[in-house]
């Protein structure tokens, strides 16, 4: 199996979200076409197989439905709120027992 640096020697043209080379940007152009686009808003992942996006459709909008995995300052801000300290599983006690 070729190393990275190998392909990149042997292969002009790239396409990164796939990690495959091709010699000519023809070439290249007419994979690009073959992509597809997830189209949940604010995501910019892209491949050339459907299985694939549909794999990345599960492992990151519906396993995590009302996730923000987009924002990943936003969603370590929310985990670091949620998280089990002893105020926070006293508050949820509290709130349990009303």
């Amino acid at each position: 199996r070729m190393s990275r640096e190998e392909k990149e020697r042997n292969y002009a043209f790239w396409c990164e979200p796939c990690d495959k080379g091709f010699k000519t940007q023809a070439r290249l152009d007419a994979h690009l076409e073959e992509h597809i686009n997830c189209e949940y808003p604010g995501c910019n992942f892209t491949c050339s197989k459907p299985e694939r996006l549909e794999k990345h459709t599960e492992m990151l909008h519906i396993r995590f439905a009302g996730v923000n995995l987009i924002d990943p300052v936003k969603y370590v801000s929310d985990r670091k709120a949620k998280f089990p300290t002893e105020a926070v599983v006293a508050r949820k006690l509290h709130d349990l027992a009303i």
